[in-house]
């Protein structure tokens, strides 16, 4: 499906428990270890309701109908190729900072990750790649010049986005789910007890809200290149 761009009013986030801090450096790696096993089947449903998970480990397929759908998404979004563009929002980011943006870059085991935080002194920038050949993080200080360093040479998980955190909170919240648009843009929001992760039907996140940060997308498209995974200086 081909999507085309368009700049959407920015929503502000509700207070809830910090679990998605915004940082100045790479955010490759959102949450560490899930508590969900992600692997086996997975049932979906479009039933608009509140299910409780009340252990904090539990197998994907003993997740209620909502729970599993949202993982259904995730796995799709994650093995898609797609570029979108979100708004950011976090207190996290300081009374120097007028504005942020989050830039993702996905296809299949290939994902990159920038962020631009505008300061009264200019932007800062940084970019990091997660591929089979490792992980690399860049910095780009206020007018000064990129730099890039290989962070691991293992390969890097697919899973590991700036929504993983909120998918650890699967095995104990519950799961409300209704429909939503963010923009021009359709979607599914679930609701946790600590976040909201909205997704369209390709598994695109399209609004995040977590820990008083948020994020919404303002572009989405399906045009990716293999240039848009060369790190903007050479690797040290």
């Amino acid at each position: 499906m081909r999507r085309r761009s368009q700049t959407t009013r920015v929503i502000a986030a509700v207070a809830v428990v910090a679990i998605l801090p915004l940082t100045a450096v790479a955010i490759i790696g959102g949450g560490g270890d899930d508590d969900v096993d992600t692997e086996g089947s997975v049932s979906t449903s479009s039933t608009s309701t509140t299910a409780v998970v009340t252990t904090t480990s539990i197998a994907r397929e003993d997740l209620p109908p909502e729970a599993q759908e949202l993982l259904d998404l995730v796995d799709r979004g994650r093995a898609s190729t797609f570029h979108a563009r979100y708004t950011v929002l976090s207190p996290a980011l300081g009374e120097s900072a007028s504005s942020a943006e989050l830039e993702v870059w996905r296809d299949g085991d290939r994902i990159r990750q920038d962020t631009s935080v505008i300061e009264a002194g200019g932007v800062v920038r940084t970019s990091a790649f997660g591929s089979p050949g490792g992980t690399i993080g860049c910095q780009q200080p206020a007018g000064g010049s990129w730099a890039c360093q290989r962070v691991a040479d293992e390969p890097f998980d697919p899973s590991e986005d700036f929504i993983s955190g909120i998918l650890a909170l699967l095995g104990s919240a519950p799961v409300a789910v209704s429909d939503t648009t963010v923009g021009p843009y359709e979607g599914r929001c679930y609701e946790l007890e600590a976040a909201t992760l909205c997704l369209d039907d390709e598994g695109v996140p399209l609004r995040v809200d977590a820990g008083g940060t948020s994020y919404e997308v303002v572009e989405l498209d399906d045009e990716v290149s293999d240039g848009d995974f060369e790190p903007p200086a050479p690797v040290t």
